[in-house]
Parts: C-alpha cells; structure tokens; sequence
C-alpha cells in the first residue's frame, strides 16, 4: 500500500519509467488497485500525462489512415451527422 504509493508517485514525479522487468503488469496493476482512490486517481493523471506527451509518436496503421479519411470524405459529402459534444455529454449524464 504505502510503499508503492510512495514509489509509484517518485517514479512517476522522476519521469522515469518502470521497466517491464522491475515489476510486471499484474503485479503493477494488483498494488495499484489497492491504493486510496484520490492516489489511483492521480497516478491515472500521471499516466495520462506521460500517453499525452508522447502521444505525437502512436503509430497509425495503414487500415486507420483508411477508415479516418473514408469517415472525413463522409462527413465532407454531407453523409455524416455529428453531434455537438455538448449535447452528447448531457445525454450521456442523462442516462
């Protein structure tokens, strides 16, 4: 409990990375789930922020690539309705 919270936020606060063979996921995943809420919540901030960062480097496939400019020529030839994200989110809070 402690101990990783304590390690987990200096790893995290160092930028450093937990190395596949240090700690495997499970185990991360196991320690981690047993934190007080607000310390999962701001290590999944911390993770975040680190996807965020490098988020310029996630390749793309080729199949992506496709489907995002077949869903743009859509939405360009009128073919595809969207949603105003306003209305989605107090949709979704509705349900």
């Amino acid at each position: 409990g402690e101990w990783l919270a304590g390690e987990l936020s200096t790893k995290l606060s160092d930028k450093k990375l937990i190395k596949a063979d240090e700690m495997k996921f499970t185990e991360i995943y196991e320690q981690a789930s047993q934190l007080p809420i607000a310390e999962r919540v701001k290590l999944v901030e911390e993770i975040w922020d680190s996807i965020s960062d490098t988020a310029g480097v996630l390749p793309v496939t080729d199949e992506q690539k496709n489907e995002l400019d077949k869903r743009y020529q859509a939405y360009l030839d009128g073919k595809q309705k969207l949603h105003d994200w306003k209305d989605v989110h107090q949709a979704l809070r509705a349900n």
